[in-house]
């Protein structure tokens, strides 16, 4: 989608427009009709036991004149979609994971729902067909303000299937949860999945309340109008949410702020809503297993069979038929990196003031643009903090680095880290052939580990061990980050299991070394964002690495831990050696 396709404006200008129209102001019939649907959902739930977890789930059957979408973004046929065959799934995998949870599945008064399981409770509402996405919203604006919204709730499309426990989700600490993605064109949030906690239900309810009322200011914004005409039909719900909760800029899952009194935080498609389409349906099932929730692109039939095969034999459930061997993987297409502001530097002055931070972004986004970064044969990149061009930057392309990549390739963190992680899968590789072990000190969610893992081959290799230590919750507040917390180790491990053969120890470096140590190492990260306790892992590494043996350094060059810098340098300097600082940030050490 070019830039100037939403009323002659950039998506961040775009993205500006709505959310300056957002409004906890509801009008007075629209306030009305949502408290008549207060009682329907009471009634349901009336006399019923109460579950640790509420899925929530929306349908309507769309009227003939209204199946075909035609806006100037999109484009789909709603009755090419077998909708019973989607949410018969839905409905299967739902209670497979979560068997003492409520499934809620809300609908009009004439749909059909013989296709629905007995222990589904069916709200029947007085809705329109043809206003499909509004009457979404406020049928969920009426569940939140009923007595059926007592627990934590997953709000999900009908082809978002949850393919994890989601009730670990609300380990974290938050009122509302959301999606985002960072693919250019598309704006960052999806509505397809939301957590709603019930910590603080006023303020999950007052969230809502004010998605609503956005919606109806939506409804009647000129601009709106202009670009889309009905947003009560199609693309309103995202667009409102957007305005409702969008960060500007670069989002990233370290992000939470307040809206409406409640704590929202960000989560990233590519783990909590992965979208599954005919491009990723290749993709083994050790890779998709670990994201939260797999959300269906395309409604296409034989891409639907194949992730409930996968996902009824994850579960244990035998499905009707064998599933077919699935097809090679192709090679993965190029990655394109992403650049964001999410170095804590940015929160200091000079780009601490709004205006600064907006006039440096637009400088270096036009420059990007002029030189076409991120793009296949530009030579152009542009990610964490660096921008080059006249590169080759072949890694980028088909080959081995984009295919041990692929599962992470919606992933804007790591995308916008990729030069790091190509480093990473580069040092790691060349060790192979040398004696010891590999380490990962401060693996955080492991994502990178798994990445060079799949470049490695280590599924393959016998003669190694790969050790991976961190805190995983409660570290301290300079290495802290938005996935922390008291899932993330089973999460990591869980990770690793298929990849090869693993240590996963958890507690405080070096404390925990006493665990367990290899006694020769061949190939070493060490990113802890913290001086002291890295520089003494470095003390203990040191005269364990072979020679060969390679160690880097993740924070070494960043301005912000000049401290880890100056340690690390002085420590090696005192044994006659040197670090390389390379461009990316990180450092590098080969032990001779």
């Amino acid at each position: 989608m070019s830039s100037d396709q939403f009323a002659g404006m950039t998506m961040d200008q775009w993205l500006g427009h709505v959310s300056e129209q957002a409004t906890d102001t509801m009008p007075a019939d629209v306030a009305a009709r949502v408290a008549s649907l207060v009682p329907r959902f009471d009634a349901a739930v009336e006399g019923r036991p109460a579950a640790p977890l509420n899925i929530v789930v929306f349908h309507m059957k769309v009227p003939e004149e209204h199946r075909y979408i035609n806006y100037v973004d999109v484009k789909g046929d709603h009755g090419s979609i077998d909708y019973k065959s989607v949410l018969s799934h839905f409905f299967t995998i739902s209670r497979a994971h979560h068997p003492d949870c409520r499934i809620v599945f809300i609908t009009g008064e004439s749909d059909e729902t013989d296709f629905v399981p007995d222990d589904v409770i069916v709200v029947r509402l007085p809705l329109n067909p043809a206003w499909l996405m509004y009457e979404r919203v406020v049928a969920v604006n009426g569940f939140m303000q009923s007595k059926a919204f007592a627990a934590n709730t997953v709000l999900l499309d009908g082809d978002a299937f949850p393919n994890h426990p989601l009730g670990r989700v609300f380990q974290l600490p938050f009122d509302v949860a959301v999606t985002f993605r960072d693919d250019p064109g598309f704006v960052p949030l999806n509505e397809g999945v939301i957590f709603a906690a019930a910590r603080d239900i006023p303020a999950t309810r007052a969230f809502f309340w004010r998605y609503l009322a956005t919606y109806e200011a939506l409804c009647r914004d000129e601009r709106v109008i202009r670009f889309y005409n009905d947003i009560k039909r199609w693309r309103g719900g995202q667009l409102s949410l957007n305005a409702t909760a969008a960060i500007r800029g670069a989002i990233s899952e370290a992000d939470s702020c307040f809206i409406a009194g409640a704590v929202v935080r960000y989560l990233p498609c590519s783990d909590y809503n992965y979208f599954f389409s005919k491009k990723n349906a290749s993709y083994p099932y050790e890779v998709l297993r670990r994201k939260y929730v797999l959300h269906l692109k395309g409604g296409l039939k034989n891409v639907l069979e194949q992730i409930r095969q996968m996902q009824l034999a994850a579960v244990g459930k035998a499905p009707e038929a064998p599933a077919a061997p699935a097809p090679a993987a192709p090679p993965a297409e190029f990655i394109a990196p992403t650049f964001t502001l999410f170095n804590k530097e940015y929160n200091k002055p000079p780009f601490s003031d709004p205006a600064v931070r907006k006039t440096f972004m637009g400088h270096i986004q036009g420059a990007a643009s002029i030189m076409g970064s991120n793009k296949p044969g530009t030579g152009a990149v542009a990610v964490d903090d660096m921008m080059v061009w006249f590169r080759n930057a072949a890694f980028l392309g088909p080959g081995r680095f984009a295919d041990a990549f692929r599962p992470f390739a919606n992933d804007s963190i790591l995308r916008a880290r990729i030069w790091r992680v190509y480093m990473l899968c580069w040092a790691a590789a060349s060790c192979l052939k040398l004696p010891g072990d590999f380490m990962d000190v401060g693996c955080y969610d492991g994502k990178t580990v798994e990445v060079m893992a799949r470049y490695c081959g280590f599924d393959q290799v016998q003669d190694k061990t790969w050790w991976l230590y961190d805190m995983f919750e409660n570290p301290p507040e300079e290495a802290r980050k938005g996935g922390h917390g008291p899932q993330l180790f089973d999460q990591v491990r869980q990770r690793v299991e298929p990849l090869g053969r693993f240590r996963v120890i958890k507690g405080a470096v070096p404390d925990s070394f006493a665990q367990g140590l290899p006694e020769k190492v061949a190939f070493a990260q060490l990113d802890l964002n913290v001086a002291a306790p890295e520089l003494a892992a470095l003390e203990i590494l040191y005269d364990r690495m072979v020679p060969g043996g390679m160690i880097v350094f993740d924070d070494f060059g960043f301005r912000r831990y000049r401290d880890s810098h100056d340690a690390e340098t002085a420590f090696l300097q005192s044994k006659g050696d040197v670090i390389w600082e390379s461009p990316t940030g990180q450092g590098l050490f080969i032990k001779r």
